[in-house]
């Protein structure tokens, strides 16, 4: 009599009968979940005479995650949060984690992606000291460090300490183990973002045919190696190969995890995405609003996923020519997505570069130009100049000074920049080399030196005619423009 009582609950338990024959019992805490399991015994100690008060470091974590989660108290996630947040600058390292996911996934907290950095950095740096360069926990946090880079968009610094766990890894863990393949696909992912397309393909299907014999071809896992593989493939341009690997991804999830999941209404979005390139923006539009309503109702207006998905019905608005209603719908995630990521993550740049387009055809150039300046400025310095993203914004805002006359001498230079980036990232025939190719022609032609014009559209050709064939639609246009360069400007 008057000891404090923790119920546990290991087995699947008729609560009302607990009560009954047990009466005044307390809500049980779910053993299998380690957290609640070791806030609840926390709890216990404290009503035996601890206080927070005088409570060490992991105690005060424990009695945080306890308000933070309602456990056996009432739910106060304020007082939850300042006692995680006292602990792990106590240097309690499952405090640190902790708060890195609750910024991360916008956990009572808004979400703040340079907030879970500087977490996930101190976690390393804790593991580091305390358990060496190659223990597996150290590895392991490094792993989910350098995820969280590529999260925030540094993608150098991912790829950077990627590189150096990969080999690691092999060394401590060997090429079988998980941790070490699913290394090898976040090295794969950063090749991506970085443009080495070739190279992350390469590994992405090495990943894969892992996962698929470790786990089958259902298992989270390799459903998101596939997931990779067509966004890799989408990159290099094959749109149909992304279209069917992003289709059977969608019919795996639609028929394991149902069709509201988080994760099925990404699959969704990426489908439509192709789709409108494969068949029409319209097409796009209808699947796009679709996914929007299920994410609203479950995951609410302002979630990530939501807004990513409110952007790109902008997008398709904007490419069906209903311009006024996708301004008003960019600047409402722009200003969401600042909050959430910072104004230099690749998503924010991403929806201001849209809204600059969107301004542009709304006739404001001055602020169209204010607005693609900027966003050069913030993924330069972000990214570097050699980043994909950086040299995208580069070619756009070249490409409108082009089309209004404006800065012609900054256009032309800020063209000539992205061409050999791309051409050195990329190779000649990617289809962003061919477009800032293509650039420099119209500015020549601009500028009146048509001579140099038709030989940019005569090299445009030749790589069309080697890498696609001569009777290919894109070869034909190539050609057919070149041919007309060299009749002269017709009245």
């Amino acid at each position: 009599a008057g000891k404090t009582v923790l119920a546990v609950e290991m087995e699947a338990t008729d609560e009302q009968k607990l009560r009954e024959l047990f009466p005044g019992v307390p809500d049980p805490v779910d053993g299998l979940e380690e957290e609640k399991l070791r806030a609840g015994l926390l709890l216990a100690m404290w009503r035996s005479g601890i206080k927070e008060s005088d409570s060490l470091p992991m105690r005060t974590y424990l009695i945080g995650l306890a308000y933070l989660d309602g456990i056996d108290v009432e739910v106060n996630r304020e007082r939850g949060l300042a006692l995680i947040t006292d602990a792990a600058k106590a240097g309690v390292p499952q405090a640190m984690e902790k708060l890195a996911q609750m910024y991360e996934n916008g956990n009572g907290v808004p979400y703040d992606y340079q907030e879970a950095l500087r977490w996930r950095e101190k976690v390393v740096r804790f593991c580091l000291e305390k358990y060496g360069e190659s223990d597996r926990r150290t590895l392991q946090r490094q792993s989910i460090l350098a995820a969280a880079y590529g999260r925030a968009g540094e993608h150098r610094k991912a790829l950077q300490l990627e590189e150096k766990l990969y080999p690691l890894l092999r060394e401590a863990l060997g090429d079988q183990d998980p941790l070490t393949v699913v290394m090898l696909g976040n090295l794969a992912a950063s090749y991506r973002s970085v443009g080495n397309y070739r190279q992350a393909i390469s590994m992405q299907e090495h990943v894969y045919h892992l996962l698929c014999q470790k786990y089958g071809e259902r298992h989270v896992l390799t459903l998101h190696a596939l997931e990779h593989m067509a966004a890799t493939y989408h990159d290099m341009g094959e749109h149909q190969q992304a279209f069917e690997v992003y289709q059977k991804v969608y019919q795996i999830l639609c028929e394991t995890k149902g069709e509201e999941d988080p994760d099925t209404m990404i699959a969704q979005c990426s489908l439509a995405h192709v789709r409108g390139e494969l068949e029409g923006h319209q097409e796009a539009l209808g699947l796009y609003r679709e996914v929007y309503q299920k994410q609203c109702r479950i995951l609410g207006n302002t979630h990530p996923d939501t807004l990513q998905t409110q952007a790109n019905i902008g997008y398709e608005f904007m490419e069906l020519g209903n311009v006024q209603l996708a301004s008003r719908l960019l600047e409402n995630v722009h200003a969401w997505m600042c909050k959430i990521y910072g104004e230099e993550h690749p998503r924010t740049l991403t929806v201001l570069e849209n809204l600059s387009h969107a301004y542009l055809e709304m006739g404001d150039l001055q602020k169209a130009l204010d607005l693609a300046e900027k966003i050069c400025f913030l993924s330069i310095e972000k990214q570097g100049i050699k980043n994909p993203d950086t040299l995208r914004f580069l070619n756009n805002f070249a490409g409108i000074c082009l089309a209004y006359g404006v800065q012609p001498q900054k256009a032309a230079e800020l063209m000539k920049k992205a061409y050999e980036q791309r051409r050195n990232l990329f190779g000649e025939a990617h289809e962003d080399t061919l477009c800032s190719h293509h650039n420099l022609a119209e500015f020549c032609r601009a500028a009146g030196d048509n001579q140099k014009a038709i030989e940019y559209l005569r090299e445009i050709y030749e790589i069309r005619r080697r890498t696609r064939g001569e009777d290919d639609p894109k070869t034909v246009a190539a050609r057919k423009e070149w041919e007309d360069a060299q009749k002269g400007p017709t009245d």
